[in-house]
């Protein structure tokens, strides 16, 4: 029988609860204090438990917004809404500390800093979900994608802008085109991030509002695709494939990475 620490918190008084919180506490300081290390975005590696310095930690932010607490019944009056209230954005205060999810590939553990962070976190403002934070796990399972990056890349699902960044800063690519559903997401900073990198890198970037799934195959037999738009890591290829549409597309798809799909596919 596994142990279900869910139930197992849920059995606690709220003073058992606190001093659990303090011992797990004083148990990642004295870690920190041995193995905390500097980040880097590129060779950083997987941990089981990973310590990170947290003024090594430079985060690539939309908006230059006033950091906040994540509390409840706070945090949405707190963050920069899209025109019509769709999306919100904001940099959220990471107390020293405070674990967080870490993955790569298989693999699962813990992240955490030794000092305070800013974390930019995007929102649906509607189900008031998390569509996308800059964590370090999804830096970590991004850079599969990165490295098969060449020549001629459509990318699917702007997000932050960070693969796009990061896709475009390789020499090896040549021209990227950005797929994303959203024409409020596109209106209200991603058209304007997408021609900042273009200026910057000198590379064209072809903006298209669309579902991925219509533009796969699309663009060239040597086209890289890179594709970022489910809510979940990893994600299970048969669901992939049971998806409305994406089996045909998948199939004139020569060279195809999905974030955390569990099966490769094309490359």
């Amino acid at each position: 029988m596994s142990f279900d620490f869910g139930m197992y918190w849920m059995l606690l008084s709220p003073k058992q609860r606190r001093e659990h919180e303090e011992r797990e506490r004083r148990y990642l300081q004295r870690y920190a204090e041995q193995s905390a290390e500097p980040w880097d975005e590129d060779k950083t590696k997987f941990k089981n438990l990973l310590c990170l310095e947290a003024d090594s930690w430079t985060p690539l932010k939309v908006f230059d917004t006033e950091p906040f607490e994540f509390k409840s019944g706070t945090w949405m009056s707190r963050v920069k809404k899209s025109p019509s209230g769709m999306w919100g954005y904001g940099n959220r205060k990471l107390p020293a500390f405070t674990k967080l999810e870490l993955a790569q590939n298989k693999r699962r553990g813990d992240v955490f800093f030794d000092g305070e962070v800013v974390i930019p976190v995007l929102f649906d403002m509607k189900t008031q979900d998390v569509i996308m934070s800059y964590t370090p796990m999804e830096i970590l399972t991004q850079r599969q994608g990165i490295r098969l990056a060449k020549g001629k890349v459509l990318i699917g699902g702007l997000g932050m802008g960070y693969l796009l960044r990061k896709v475009a800063a390789k020499k090896s690519v040549k021209e990227i085109v950005v797929v994303e559903i959203s024409e409020e997401l596109l209106d209200w900073y991603g058209n304007d991030l997408c021609k900042e990198v273009a200026e910057e890198t000198g590379k064209p970037v072809e903006v298209i509002c669309d579902d991925v799934v219509n533009q796969l195959g699309n663009h060239g037999e040597e086209t890289r695709h890179l594709v970022d738009v489910w809510e979940s890591y990893p994600t299970d290829y048969d669901m992939l494939q049971r998806r409305p549409g994406w089996q045909d597309a998948l199939d004139r798809t020569e060279h195809f990475w999905g974030w955390g799909v569990t099966t490769s596919y094309a490359y």
